[in-house]
């Protein structure tokens, strides 16, 4: 404690100006390092490259600086009132071109109908190929009886008959493969349904139609039309919209598809 004493007692004043002076050169160094893009570590300002990691830093300067440079062109804006021209600018109504919508729900069931037709042939046929296969393997075997001729040579059969099997199931595999063959060609009709379905819907033409809507449950809204007319529509999850709206509506077939609001 005496040693700390004498060090206080012996120690020259800290002039406020020094201590400013200090702080401030130390603030000027650390303003002047630069954190490195790729390894972010603190590097002096005017470093080619990172003493870390060893990166570029004049590749990375030179790309931030050609993507800033983009960036400013795209919000780049003339002079307020003129065109590009340097002439005066009149005020054109906005572009009130309705979005096209990307209705894909009848591509979507004609690809359904598409995978099902494919698994009705593969149930059909697959089932129908296996099914024949064990039944074969129930056939009994042909049996022979007879001798050799010893002076031709020729083999005379004088009794045939059949050995071993199943004649059971035969006729269950047999009766399985007709089985087969219906139910692929019924998954086939349903899958061809869908594709049917969808092909239709496609051909279905939209139209828009501006209302109000007056009611709304899950996935179906009441909607009170401009020529007093009222409806229950289906629309899509995507479909943001509450009771009260008023836009128009881009119908398709019994369903929303589009809803621009407009108050």
């Amino acid at each position: 404690m005496a040693l700390k004493g004498m060090l206080v007692d012996n120690a020259d004043r800290v002039d406020l100006n020094d201590t400013r002076d200090v702080n401030e050169r130390y603030s000027d160094i650390e303003q002047s390092k630069i954190a490195c893009p790729k390894c972010r570590k603190m590097l002096v300002k005017g470093s080619k490259f990172c003493a870390f990691c060893g990166a570029s830093l004049n590749e990375v300067v030179n790309e931030n600086k050609k993507l800033l440079d983009e960036a400013s062109n795209l919000y780049k804006h003339d002079e307020p009132g003129k065109g590009s021209d340097g002439n005066e600018q009149i005020d054109k109504p906005a572009d009130n071109t309705k979005r096209q919508i990307d209705d894909t729900v009848g591509a979507a069931r004609k690809k359904v109908g598409t995978w099902i037709i494919i698994l009705g042939v593969i149930c059909g046929i697959g089932g129908f190929i296996c099914s024949s296969i064990l039944s074969d393997s129930y056939q009994p075997l042909d049996m022979y009886s007879g001798y050799r001729d010893p002076n031709s040579g020729e083999l005379v059969i004088f009794d045939q008959g059949k050995i071993g099997g199943s004649y059971e199931g035969v006729a269950y595999y047999d009766n399985l493969k007709i089985y087969f063959i219906i139910g692929g060609f019924l998954i086939s009709c349903v899958g061809m349904a869908f594709y049917s379905n969808g092909a239709k819907y496609e051909r279905l033409p939209s139209t828009t139609r501006t209302g109000k809507v007056v009611g709304i449950d899950n996935f179906s809204a009441s909607v009170e039309f401009e020529d007093g007319t009222r409806e229950k529509l289906g629309y899509r999850p995507t479909i943001v919209m509450i009771a009260g709206d008023k836009g128009e509506f881009v119908i398709k077939g019994n369903a929303i598809i589009a809803f621009n609001k407009t108050v």
